[in-house]
C-alpha cells in the first residue's frame, strides 16, 4: 500500500502459527489497517494493526470481529487524553477513543501512561477486547525506529495442536500369520463379480482381521525372540558373575583371573553364535517383497525426527482452491498458441487411431505374473495411505502370499479395463514449507 499521505501498515506471523488474513492493508476515511486471525488451542485471536490520522478515529472504522471475538488492537491512534497519559493533553481522537473505552467495558488497555512519541505524549496504544480475563503486558522498546517508540506486546497464548483424522491400518508383527491365514481362508471360497466389488470385499476383510481381538496367552513376552533372552547365554552370564565373585574373594589372584578370562572368551563366542542365529531368523522373516527402504526403516526406526506440520485453518477450502488452480494450470487453455493449434489439427488423426485400437483385438495382453508383482512392490516406496487406510506393510504381506487376492485383483482390473472407483480418490493435506 503506497501513495500520498499513506504511512503503511503490515503484520507478520510466523509460518508455524496457523493464521488467516482477514483484511488486506487498506485505507478508508483516514484509517489504515490490516487484520489477521490467529488460530489458538482454544478459540482465535484477531490482531488489528492500524494507523489513524488526526481527527479520523471512529468506531465504525473498526472491523466487525472487534465486537464479537477476542481481539488485539494496536497501532498509532494519534489519540491523546488527559486520563490516558501523564502530560494531561487532549485531542479529538483522544476524546473519541476514551468514549469508546467507557462505552465498551470488555476492553482493556495494556501498558502504562508513559510517552510513546519523541516529543512527549501517548499516541500509540495496545488494547485487548473480549479477553475475558486474558492478561498481557505492553512495554516501550528502548530502540527508536522513528519519531515514535516501538511497543513490545506480550500475551500468553496456546498454539493450536495439529491433528489429522487420516485412517491408518497397522499390521503388528505378531499378527502377520493370523492375518495371512484369515485372508487365505476368506479367499479360498470367494468369487468376485466385478473389480469394484472385489476391492470393497478385500478391504472389508482386512479391516475385520486387523480389528479382531485375539486372546493373548499369559506370560507371553514381546522380547521372547531376542538373542539376549537365550537360556544358554543367561546361564553363562550367571557363571561369569560367580567367577568374578570368586576372583574377588580369593584376593584377585592370577590363577582365578586367568580362569575368568577363559570363561569370558567362551561366553563371547557363544554370544556371537546366538546373535548370528537370531540375525539369520530375522533376515528370513523379511520377505522378498520387502524393499531396501523398508529394511533400512526397520533397522534405523529409532533415528529421524518428526516434523510438526501446521494445520491450515480451512483445509477443505484450501484443497479445493489448489485443485482448481491445478486444473486451470493443467488445462489446454494455458498452452502456447502454436501448441494449441497443433493439437486441434491432430484431433482427427487421434480419433481415428482410437477407433482403430478399439476395434482391433489385442493379442498381446497377458496377466500380471507373481514375479512382476513382487518386483513392483519391492521397487515401490511407502507413502501415505488413502481413504481405506491400507499401508505399504499390508500390501507387502498380501503380495508375499502365493495365490493371494492382490495379484488376482490387479489382473481383474486389467481384464475389465478399469480400476476400482476408490483408487481415483486422494486425500490432500497442504503442508507449508519449513524454513
Amino acid at each position: 500500500m503506497a501513495g500520498d499521505g499513506i504511512r503503511g501498515v503490515s503484520t507478520y506471523v510466523r509460518n508455524s502459527i496457523p493464521s488467516e488474513l482477514l483484511e488486506c492493508p487498506h485505507r478508508s476515511e483516514g484509517v489504515e489497517l490490516v487484520s489477521v486471525k490467529i488460530y489458538l488451542s482454544e478459540g482465535v485471536l484477531n490482531v488489528i494493526n492500524l494507523y489513524v490520522s488526526k481527527n479520523c478515529f471512529a468506531v465504525s472504522s473498526l472491523p466487525d470481529p472487534v465486537f464479537s471475538e477476542v481481539t488485539l488492537v494496536a497501532g498509532d491512534l494519534n489519540a491523546r487524553h488527559k486520563d490516558l497519559e501523564t502530560e494531561g493533553k487532549t485531542n479529538t481522537n483522544g476524546v473519541r477513543f476514551r468514549q469508546f473505552i467507557l462505552d465498551y467495558p470488555e476492553s482493556k488497555i495494556l501498558g502504562t501512561q508513559e510517552a510513546t512519541h519523541i516529543k512527549g505524549g501517548r499516541l500509540d496504544y495496545a488494547e485487548i477486547l473480549n479477553g475475558q480475563g486474558l492478561e498481557g503486558k505492553c512495554e516501550i522498546a528502548p530502540d527508536l525506529l522513528s519519531d515514535h517508540f516501538s511497543l513490545v506486546i506480550t500475551i500468553p497464548l496456546g498454539k493450536r495442536k495439529i491433528t489429522h483424522s487420516r485412517k491408518r491400518l497397522t499390521l503388528p508383527k505378531d499378527k502377520v500369520d493370523f492375518f495371512i491365514d484369515g485372508v487365505r481362508e476368506w479367499y479360498s471360497g470367494y468369487h468376485p463379480s466385478s473389480v469394484d466389488q472385489f476391492y470393497e470385499d478385500l478391504v472389508k476383510v482386512i479391516n475385520e482381521l486387523l480389528n479382531h481381538k485375539r486372546r493373548v496367552k499369559k506370560n507371553c513376552s514381546y522380547h521372547a525372540d531376542k538373542y539376549y533372552n537365550n537360556k544358554e547365554l543367561k546361564q553363562m552370564s550367571q557363571m561369569m558373575r560367580l567367577a568374578h565373585r570368586k576372583w574377588v574373594q580369593m584376593g584377585r589372584g592370577d590363577a582365578s583371573k586367568a580362569a575368568m578370562k577363559e570363561l569370558a572368551q567362551i561366553c563371547s563366542q557363544a554370544k556371537r553364535e546366538v546373535r548370528g542365529e537370531y540375525w539369520e531368523r530375522f533376515t528370513n522373516r523379511i520377505g522378498n517383497s520387502k524393499s531396501i527402504t523398508e529394511i533400512w526403516k526397520e533397522v534405523n526406526k529409532v533415528r529421524g525426527r518428526k516434523v510438526k506440520n501446521v494445520a491450515h485453518p480451512q483445509p477443505e477450502k484450501l484443497a479445493e482452491d489448489l485443485m482448481k488452480l491445478w486444473a486451470s494450470a493443467a488445462s489446454s487453455e494455458c498452452l502456447p498458441h502454436d501448441v494449441r493449434e497443433a493439437l486441434e489439427a491432430w484431433q482427427d488423426n487421434r480419433r481415428s487411431f482410437i477407433v482403430t485400437a478399439l476395434n482391433t483385438e489385442d493379442m498381446t495382453g497377458t496377466d500380471i505374473t507373481r514375479d512382476e508383482l513382487l518386483r513392483a512392490v519391492k521397487n515401490g516406496r511407502s507413502t501415505a495411505p488413502g481413504e481405506d487406510g491400507i499401508r505399504y506393510e499390508i500390501i507387502n504381506c498380501l503380495a508375499s502370499m502365493e495365490d493371494g487376492p492382490l495379484l488376482d485383483l490387479y489382473n481383474t482390473s486389467l481384464r475389465e479395463g478399469r480400476i476400482p472407483r476408490a483408487w481415483k480418490k486422494a486425500i490432500i493435506i497442504p503442508i507449508p514449507k519449513a524454513t
